[in-house]
């Protein structure tokens, strides 16, 4: 199996080519021209602008992102390869009471939201794509920000749940969604939701980096929770579990390997 990974994150270009690794005959190129057609063509834009505690305040790089999707849909469809496109829980609203499902109508008015709904319009008239949304990304570059609001007592609020998801475990998920598509007669294309498992806020999140901080630095004292929360916007990933049993993780369970390898990287 054959990959053309496009993605702007080298966090998660190294999860998926570690995860690609340790499956026999799984091929990835980074770059043009390939030297034969890909099967697949996997397109993770805008990786930074999705992270846990990143502000968008820029649409610069969604226009640019904007043409890299035409572009490499075209070359796609010349070459005949599935698209997997990296969406985003931002086609809708917050405020819903119910996970939404893949099928529920794309709510966003926002400029933001706008941006992807208008992606994922282009890209489901091609008939061999995957759009694959997910909610907020837990990288060491999020984590790292955040231990620094932490050591300045600017602790985040407890307003917001959601479930987050980790690179590798995103990773994890996307090779296993191509593998057994690449393997299936008929292709199982089409728009599946995954994000971790286990919601939470903010400022649980970042408690349970402080507790794991601990045996390398004291952090002051979190405040205490208000429970005056908004309502959620989460993804019901029960078509990715029953399509290709891909179960959710939480995200707690990749926290530690994160949180050593900041220390590990800051020592002298």
């Amino acid at each position: 199996m054959n990959i053309l990974l496009v993605c702007d994150s080298p966090q998660l270009q190294a999860h998926l080519l570690q995860v690609c690794q340790s499956y026999y005959g799984v091929h990835v190129w980074q770059d043009f021209p390939v030297s034969t057609p890909p099967d697949y063509v996997v397109h993770l834009p805008l990786v930074a602008q999705r992270t846990l505690y990143t502000s968008v305040a820029d649409m610069a790089p969604y226009q640019q992102a904007s043409k890299q999707v035409d572009s490499l849909l075209q070359q796609a469809r010349a070459w005949g390869a599935g698209y997997l496109f990296l969406s985003s829980q931002q086609v809708y609203v917050a405020g819903h009471r119910i996970s939404l499902q893949e099928e529920d109508h794309a709510d966003a008015a926002c400029e933001l939201g706008t941006w992807w709904i208008e992606q994922e319009n282009k890209i489901s008239c091609y008939p061999k794509h995957f759009i694959m949304r997910t909610g907020y990304l837990l990288d060491q570059t999020s984590l790292e920000s955040l231990l620094e609001k932490m050591r300045q007592q600017t602790w985040p609020q407890d307003e917001e749940t959601f479930c987050l998801t980790t690179l590798e475990d995103l990773s994890r998920a996307i090779l296993g969604i191509l593998l057994q598509n690449f393997h299936h007669p008929k292709g199982l294309w089409g728009l599946y939701h995954y994000t971790g498992h286990e919601q939470s806020s903010e400022l649980e999140v970042a408690k349970s980096i402080r507790r794991l901080a601990a045996e390398h630095e004291p952090l002051p004292d979190p405040p205490e929770e208000t429970h005056a929360r908004s309502v959620p916007r989460l993804l019901n990933c029960r078509r990715v579990l029953d399509t290709f049993a891909i179960h959710q993780r939480s995200w707690k369970q990749d926290l530690p390997k994160l949180v050593n390898q900041i220390y590990s990287h800051s020592l002298p």
